[in-house]
C-alpha cells in the first residue's frame, strides 16, 4: 500500500512539473537587456546614508575561497572600519540565487560585490555571475547615487550584459583571459591608488586567476595593472551621480600584505569612504602636509600651502569654530606635488579651521584671523 501511495505522489509531481515547464516555455522570462541610461536621470536628492560599506560575497557555490566568510576581505575591512562596522551579505549558494536588493544596499555609500572566480554562466546554460535581477537592483542603487566596486574574474565570460557593463562601469572593450590559468602575478595601482604594489597569489579552491584586460571609455581610467603582462585588469569611473570600479583581479595571498591593505584603503577613499583612521598611511612620506602663513594670527589674504605625496581628489575647506563650512577652496583632482592657494577671507575676525583631505588622509590647521 505504501508503494502505491508513493507511486501516486510521484505521478502527481511529474504532472505538476511537466505543466510548469510547459508554461515556462510558453511564457519565458525575457532575457534582453533592460539597461537604464544614467544620462537620462536627474541627480536625486537623498539624505546621507547611515553606513559606509556593504560587502557582497557572491560565491555562487563551489567558487572562491575555501572558508566563508571570506577571511581576506573580512580581515581587511575589520582592520579599516573596526569589528562589525560594515555590512556583509552572503555567501550566495548557487548561480540562481540573487544578491542583495536595492532596499538592502540603499543604506550604504559603497557596495563591494565580489563574484570571485565564478565562470559557470551563460555558455553553460546558467545565469551569469550577476543575475538579471542583480543587474536591475544594482542599476537602481547606482541611479540613486550609490557607488559600486565590482570584482569579477570571469563575470564577462559568464554573460553579464555587455551593454549594462558599458553603461555603468564604462568599459569600452575587453580581452578575456589574457593569460590562461595564472597562479600568481605582480600587480600595481595607478591614478588614485598609485604607489602601491604587491605579489598576488590565488587562494581559490576551483581555479587560479583568469583575468581580463580592460580598456576604459573616455570617462573612466585604469586604476589597477598587472605589471608582469602589461595589462589593465582594473578600471575606475569617478562620476558625479555615482562612482564605479570593475576589477578582474582580486588581492588574495598578497606579499607584502601592507601594500594590499593600503591599496584597498585608498581605493575606498576614492569612493569617498573612510575608515576609523581615515585611511592614514604609516609611511610619513605618503602623508599630506598642510601649512598656513603666517601663524598664529593672520590677516587676509591668507596663504595656504600643501603637499600631496600621490595624485588624488583634493578638498580644501574652511570651517568656523562651530563647524560650519565657510568656504571650499578646492574640490578637484590634483597630481602629486606641492601647491599653494590664497584665501581672500571676507569674514569676521575669529578662529577658523583649514581642512585638507586627499585619498583618505586629512590634515587640519587652525588660524586666528585678524582683519
Amino acid at each position: 500500500m505504501k508503494h502505491a501511495v508513493k507511486l501516486g505522489l510521484i505521478m502527481l509531481c511529474v504532472v505538476f512539473l511537466t505543466t510548469a515547464l510547459a508554461n515556462s516555455k510558453n511564457n519565458p522570462v525575457p532575457m534582453k537587456s533592460t539597461v537604464k541610461n544614467p544620462v537620462d536621470q536627474e541627480t536625486p536628492y537623498r539624505p546621507g546614508r547611515q553606513m559606509e560599506v556593504l560587502f557582497v560575497e557572491d560565491l555562487n557555490g563551489g567558487f572562491g575561497p575555501a572558508t566563508t566568510p571570506d577571511p581576506v576581505w573580512d580581515g581587511i575591512l575589520t582592520g579599516i572600519f573596526g569589528v562589525g562596522n560594515y555590512g556583509w551579505f552572503g555567501p550566495t549558494a548557487s548561480t540562481f540565487e540573487n544578491g542583495p536588493d536595492y532596499a538592502t544596499m540603499s543604506p550604504y555609500d559603497l557596495v563591494i560585490w565580489n563574484t570571485y572566480d565564478d565562470w559557470w554562466g551563460a555558455p553553460e546554460g546558467e545565469d551569469p555571475a550577476l543575475t538579471l535581477v542583480d543587474q536591475t537592483e544594482l542599476s537602481d542603487y547606482m541611479l540613486d547615487g550609490g557607488n559600486v566596486w565590482l570584482i569579477s574574474q570571469d563575470g564577462i565570460y559568464t554573460g553579464i550584459d555587455w551593454t549594462w557593463l558599458q553603461t555603468y562601469f564604462h568599459i569600452a572593450s575587453v580581452v578575456e583571459d589574457y593569460v590562461f590559468g595564472l597562479p600568481a602575478t605582480n600587480v600595481a595601482g595607478t591614478a588614485e591608488i598609485s604607489g602601491w604594489a604587491f605579489y598576488d597569489t590565488t587562494d581559490y579552491v576551483s581555479n587560479p586567476f583568469y583575468p581580463d584586460d580592460l580598456t576604459p571609455d573616455a570617462e573612466a581610467h585604469v586604476v589597477f595593472q598587472d605589471t608582469d603582462y602589461t595589462t589593465d585588469p582594473g578600471i575606475f569611473y569617478d562620476g558625479t551621480l555615482y562612482k564605479s570600479a570593475f576589477w578582474g583581479l582580486d588581492g588574495r595571498t598578497t606579499d607584502p600584505y601592507s601594500e594590499w591593505y593600503s591599496m584597498v584603503t585608498y581605493m575606498l577613499a576614492a569612493f569617498g569612504v573612510y575608515g576609523i583612521e581615515e585611511g592614514s598611511s604609516p609611511d610619513a612620506a605618503r602623508t599630506v602636509q598642510l601649512n598656513i602663513a603666517p601663524v598664529p594670527a593672520v590677516k587676509s589674504p591668507v596663504s595656504i600651502s600643501y603637499t600631496l605625496p600621490t595624485a588624488g581628489h583634493v578638498e580644501l575647506t574652511i570651517y568656523d569654530k562651530v563647524g560650519r563650512n565657510i568656504a571650499t577652496l578646492l574640490d578637484e583632482h590634483k597630481p602629486a606635488g606641492s601647491y599653494s592657494v590664497t584665501w581672500h577671507a571676507n569674514v569676521a575676525s575669529g578662529v577658523y579651521f583649514v581642512r585638507l583631505t586627499c585619498r583618505g588622509q586629512s590634515s587640519v590647521k587652525n588660524l586666528v584671523l585678524v582683519n
